[in-house]
């Protein structure tokens, strides 16, 4: 339902909102009938119950593409560029809570975190992170982009977890987390191929990635 109506241009946020009551307004309106109302027995109503709270807990709407297939690159981005803020008023909005849905960050295989990547927006890229997005979609294509960028505090963003330091001050150390993906030999190989020394350094030294034969033969 919200899939086919964030499509459309017209789909602003004050759209969107009233959409998005009317719809809760409906299922108030009409709710589900309680399974010990109509004669389900206890044990199969808990069953009916505990698999509908699986569905409603994976219940996920996309992001459009539309959001972000008209995006360019350009020499600075903030976190007040489109689409910022509407996506931050999606995911403050639908947060799974009372049968809502949730957005999908990882929507059409990355798209999203891919684009952003390829046009170096970084507050994008950070936001979709900070909400789930995945850069292993499509065989790590937002990583493999990245570093034919050169790019290599994106690749580190991209791959490394950090949690923000807990307390008010913000020169606490961040607490090293695991890994989004494990770096493979294909980024180390398409590293070496695009001759970036230092994310070469970091994925084969840092991370630990073994070549294999032939990317061994391109480092000598």
């Amino acid at each position: 339902m919200f899939n086919r109506a964030l499509r459309y241009p017209s789909c602003s946020i004050e759209v969107l909102e009233a959409f998005r009551l009317m719809v809760k307004r409906n299922r108030e309106s009409f709710p589900e009938t309680n399974p010990q109302e109509d004669g389900t027995p206890l044990e199969a109503a808990a069953e009916k119950e505990e698999k509908d709270a699986k569905k409603r807990s994976v219940h996920l709407f996309d992001l459009p593409r539309r959001l972000f297939r008209n995006l360019e690159n350009r020499p600075r981005w903030t976190d007040n560029d489109a689409p910022l803020p509407y996506l931050r008023h999606i995911f403050d909005t639908f947060k799974g809570d009372d049968d809502e849905p949730r957005p999908d960050a990882n929507a059409n295989q990355g798209y999203a975190l891919t684009k952003a990547v390829h046009i170096r927006f970084i507050p994008l890229v950070r936001f979709l992170l900070d909400h789930g997005a995945s850069p292993e979609p499509k065989d790590c294509l937002a990583i493999i982009v990245a570093i034919r960028q050169k790019n290599l505090p994106l690749v580190k963003m991209l791959i490394e977890r950090q949690e923000s330091p807990s307390g008010p001050s913000s020169s606490k150390k961040r607490r090293r987390l695991e890994d989004r993906v494990k770096p493979d030999v294909k980024m180390l190989k398409e590293a070496v191929r695009c001759k970036a020394r230092d994310i070469t350094e970091y994925l084969y030294h840092e991370k630990g990635v073994v070549p294999d034969m032939t990317t061994l033969q391109m480092m000598m």
